[in-house]
């Protein structure tokens, strides 16, 4: 799997205009922001909300079912394991809400990630080695974390959060432009000395916002309040996902 360049969180100044805040989908949403201090707003409403465009574009709703995983065939998984590079773990997670659970391949040596579907009876690659200290996900939503510090991170240094929603239309690589992320880097005096502050950016597809507008279209993602799950949390090695695909299969008889 190929690895692109990282993408910078800067971008050209933009803000966004009170028709594309009103386009998007109100929903529920709460992030804890990584290092440091910065924490998402917390709002009560609806949850909705699957992007499917190359660009970002519009949110359109999705409909959510849950199914246990052991009802449904992860066959389709047995090569995307046996093929792994040594020392890959998986997990499997409930990223689009659908009866699919999606496979997580995680590289934590190197900080990469993968995750797949099945699509059409077949593997589909949503996320293609993408690099960064944290994957999160928000459950049944299509949305993805990517966490990012610099200079040490936290209140003192830097940090970053990108968020993605997936497709299956589009593989997702570390070049493709977020839909929402931020980042926040600290103050320091002309002596070097930290000043207790910092500045936060905010960005919508790769543009710069205000923080207003920023909001407003977080809210309407419906992410749920725990700021997300991370994606190799219950991570397994090979065997034992061959494990879990072969029982899938025997419960398919």
């Amino acid at each position: 799997m190929g690895l692109s360049e990282r993408q910078s969180f800067s971008a050209d100044s933009e803000t966004i205009s009170e028709e594309t805040v009103s386009g998007v989908n109100q929903g529920t949403s709460s992030e804890n922001g990584g290092e440091g201090n910065r924490k998402e707003p917390t709002v009560n409403q609806e949850m909705l909300g699957e992007q499917d465009s190359d660009a970002g574009g519009e949110l359109v709703p999705s409909e959510k079912e849950e199914v246990s995983e052991s009802e449904v065939s992860l066959a389709a998984y047995r090569e995307t394991v046996e093929k792994a590079e040594t020392g890959i773990v998986f997990s499997l997670i409930d990223l689009d809400g659908d009866e699919i659970p999606e496979l997580v391949a995680g590289d934590r040596g190197n900080d990469r990630y993968s995750i797949y579907t099945i699509k059409d009876g077949t593997v589909f690659c949503l996320v293609d080695s993408m690099t960064t200290a944290e994957l999160t996900y928000f459950e049944s939503s299509g949305i993805i974390a990517a966490f990012a510090s610099w200079n040490g991170g936290g209140d003192e240094g830097g940090y970053g959060r990108q968020y993605y929603q997936t497709s299956g239309n589009q593989t997702l690589t570390d070049g493709d432009t977020p839909l929402l992320s931020y980042s926040y880097n600290a103050v320091y005096d002309e002596q070097g000395a930290y000043t207790g502050k910092g500045i936060t950016e905010y960005f919508y597809m790769g543009q710069e916002t205000d923080e207003s507008s920023y909001n407003e279209i977080w809210k309407a993602l419906g992410i749920a309040e725990d700021g997300g799950r991370l994606c190799l949390e219950n991570a397994v090695v090979a065997d034992e996902m061959l494990d879990m695909i072969t029982l899938s299969e025997c419960t398919q008889r």
